[in-house]
């Protein structure tokens, strides 16, 4: 779980469907026996204990369509806000991840189908677009229906 990661001090940097993975697992007590696990950390960084949980990584990792905008930024700006990055980068892609797994589209789709360039200008522009109504609706609806 991505508070099981930040919890060892690591930013994963590349959360997105392609790297979640779904195993079955008897030995848990659950309804189901799926368990859903986060694969692939070729990007992840550990943050330097001498620096503490917030401590900032200075380059960019992962897959662009789900990093925030203080990734995007660059590091120039991460010095000159001393925000840098951090777990919140990986809350960030969850979000991105749920959006995505509700909607069945990317959340910023609508912007990269037309020009990577434009997509980065927009997402750390104060003018970024959100998508349709409807996807996001979804994401309330999440909840209901299940029976406790």
């Amino acid at each position: 779980c991505i508070a099981c990661v930040a919890a060892a001090n690591i930013v994963h940097l590349d959360l997105k469907c392609d790297n979640i993975l779904l195993r079955a697992d008897p030995e848990l007590h659950i309804d189901r026996e799926d368990v859903l696990c986060i694969g692939d950390f070729g990007e992840a960084r550990v943050l330097g204990f001498e620096f503490g949980r917030n401590a900032a990584l200075l380059r960019a990792h992962g897959t662009e369509c789900v990093q925030p905008p203080e990734v995007l930024l660059g590091v120039k700006q991460q010095h000159a806000n001393s925000s840098g990055v951090g777990p919140a980068a990986d809350v960030w892609a969850a979000g991105c991840l749920l959006y995505e797994l509700v909607s069945g589209i990317k959340l910023f789709d609508h912007l990269v189908a037309t020009d990577w360039c434009q997509f980065f200008v927009t997402l750390v522009s104060e003018n970024c677009t959100l998508p349709k109504r409807e996807a996001i609706d979804a994401l309330g609806n999440l909840n209901k229906g299940k029976s406790k």
